[in-house]
């Protein structure tokens, strides 16, 4: 797979994150598979291509109940 994946996106490491055009040329590249665990191996491998430390950042949404927080109470 990682023969693949540098046919489809040659130089993938090369590219500078700060480069619009070189940026934007990546997101016109693909490569389909028909089940997730591939999906998961290849963005795997794509992460380790990366240059630096991976980061990870975590969010979490909530909802918020309006009635409990007074937001539609009429004064």
């Amino acid at each position: 797979m990682l023969g693949m994946m540098a046919w489809v996106f040659p130089d993938f490491t090369a590219v500078d994150a700060t480069d619009e055009d070189a940026s934007s040329a990546l997101g016109k590249r693909m490569i389909l598979t028909p089940l997730n665990r591939d999906v998961a191996v290849l963005n795997n491998m794509a992460i380790d291509l990366f240059p630096g430390d991976m980061r990870e950042y975590l969010s979490m949404d909530t909802v918020v109940d309006e009635r409990s927080c007074g937001m539609n109470d009429v004064g």
